[in-house]
């Protein structure tokens, strides 16, 4: 394992300016910013955890979440172009402590099982965090009436949504079976 990989990954991030509200549109504007962060940080960070973690079903799991990343990715910039705005992230710092758990994490030793327990749970703190910040950004942009951004921000909130799923799954019935014997 790198010595740090998850804090490379985070140290590597845009610095936050300061934030001028006129409204909604700029709130959703700067919160579509920072989703873009988590999930560009969260793709590179998944990749680290998906090498690290022992169950085939957690790692494929991953894996298929992965190769999603570059679709929300791109739907985040195609949702910041129809709000007129720049297509640059911006940090908030939550990124960062997720990313430490998962360090932390991915450099423990002992009981595989447990482990995996450990980095299923840093992964959907993760992917919760996701979750919320697509149901927000998109309860905003109904309410903007941005029916064309509801629709790019329905789509990764129900990926999201599936990945949290199968791994709560995977943890329930196998993980965390295991991990408790």
């Amino acid at each position: 394992m790198d010595a740090h990989p998850v804090a490379d990954v985070v140290n590597c991030r845009t610095m936050s300016a300061s934030v001028h509200y006129r409204g909604l549109g700029d709130v959703l504007v700067v919160h579509l910013q920072v989703l873009l962060d988590l999930e560009l940080i969260g793709a590179e960070v998944l990749e680290l955890v998906a090498r690290g973690i022992a169950n085939p079903l957690a790692q494929a799991a991953l894996d298929e979440h992965r190769e999603q990343a570059p679709a929300q990715i791109a739907r985040l910039h195609q949702g910041l172009d129809l709000l007129g705005a720049a297509g640059e992230r911006r940090s908030s710092g939550l990124a960062a402590g997720l990313a430490d758990d998962l360090h932390q994490a991915l450099e423990a030793t002992g009981e595989p099982d447990a482990r995996d327990a450990a980095l299923i749970a840093g992964v959907q703190a993760w992917k919760h965090a996701e979750i919320a910040a697509y149901g927000t950004a998109r309860a905003w942009a109904e309410r903007l009436g941005r029916a064309e951004l509801v629709a790019l921000l329905t789509r990764s909130l129900d990926e999201e949504a599936i990945c949290d799923g199968r791994l709560s799954a995977i943890a329930e019935h196998l993980v965390n079976l295991d991990a408790a014997l």
